[in-house]
């Protein structure tokens, strides 16, 4: 994708993750939720977990030169989201989590972070088990500088409905020129995994909805650094009560 693009963006992510006390991975039929049979013993009954899209931004920057494994790393809800059959989480719930894996650049070498968000902290206290997956980062300033030009472009909106195409003061198609459709929302592959050049310059993402951790950051010849404020777009839900994620 191209690097300017803003977090803005829509997302529309809704995966299906078949799950016998756990989740499938690479396993084309989990995602489509569908059934393969097995011969000889039979298998638990699968439990569906339905991921949705959500908006959410990075608290603290990530540097492969400064982390540790084990350090909390966090992020808050951009958006409240309505998760199937759980209490929403509101704007601004936190999401905590930690560092998996990191291998710093030595003698301008590759390196990587590898983080997991598994909580989301509500207002009142009350922590429940998530799964995210992070599936598109921006850089902090692009996503400011598209919220400044949609600020820009409300106030200097004209207030009220605008006229039909082809109504009194309305200008109309052109004549052999077709009429304007809707614009269609962005849709992301329902495909298992990520990776791609994202809107933070240098850095690679990579993530996979069959796996546990959320997101794997790559950087060639240098440190990963991720800024603090960097906008996410996530994939999210909400982990039910004896399912375990590996």
């Amino acid at each position: 994708m191209r690097k300017g693009r803003a977090a803005g963006a829509g997302l529309a992510v809704a995966a299906l993750l078949a799950c016998a006390g756990g989740f499938a991975q690479n396993d084309r039929n989990a995602v489509n939720g569908a059934q393969e049979p097995v011969s000889g013993a039979q298998m638990p009954p699968a439990r569906q977990i339905r991921m949705v899209p959500a908006k959410a931004e990075l608290r603290k920057g990530l540097n492969a030169k400064k982390l540790k494994p084990g350090q909390a790393v966090t992020a808050k809800l951009e958006q409240t989201v309505t998760l199937p059959n759980e209490p929403a989480l509101k704007r601004n719930t936190v999401l905590l989590g930690k560092v998996d894996a990191v291998v710093a650049s030595q003698h301008h070498g590759n390196s990587q972070i590898t983080v997991t968000f598994n909580q989301a902290k509500l207002k009142d206290g009350t922590v429940l088990p998530v799964k995210v997956t992070v599936m598109q980062v921006s850089d902090p300033s692009i996503a400011q500088a598209q919220a400044e030009m949609d600020g820009a472009a409300v106030e200097g909106s004209a207030p009220g409905p605008a006229p039909a195409p082809g109504a009194a003061g309305a200008p109309g198609p052109s004549p052999g020129m077709p009429a304007p459709q809707p614009a269609e929302p962005m849709n992301v592959p329902q495909g298992a995994a990520a990776s791609h050049q994202n809107g933070i310059p240098g850095v690679m993402l990579r993530s996979n909805i069959h796996q546990s951790t959320s997101a794997t950051f790559l950087a060639k010849g240098r440190n990963v650094d991720v800024p603090g404020g960097t906008q996410m777009q996530v994939a999210i839900a909400f982990i039910p009560k004896g399912v375990q994620v590996h």
